[in-house]
């Protein structure tokens, strides 16, 4: 988990997650949309978000086997990503 330092209720940031079955019908819905030389531009986020430690808390609650996870800054997230 990247940076605990958020202006949010726990400090971790907000996530809107979707299930992948959404975004497949969310795609064949644009390209039913779709014209040539015009690009929309689509949300299929629920408008509602949990912080991050929220959803790990539920994702262990879900499963028999348990999970370690880490909370690093995002100074080292970034320095991380540039390797």
């Amino acid at each position: 988990m990247h940076g605990q330092d958020y202006k949010t209720e726990d400090g971790t940031c907000i996530r809107d997650y979707i299930h992948v079955t959404d975004l497949v019908d969310a795609h064949v819905k644009a390209l039913k949309h779709a014209m040539p030389n015009n690009v929309g531009i689509y949300n299929v986020g629920t408008g509602k978000g949990d912080s991050t430690i929220l959803d790990i808390f539920q994702l262990s609650s879900c499963h028999i086997v348990g999970f370690v996870f880490c909370i690093t800054s995002k100074q080292l997230s970034a320095k991380l990503a540039e390797r």
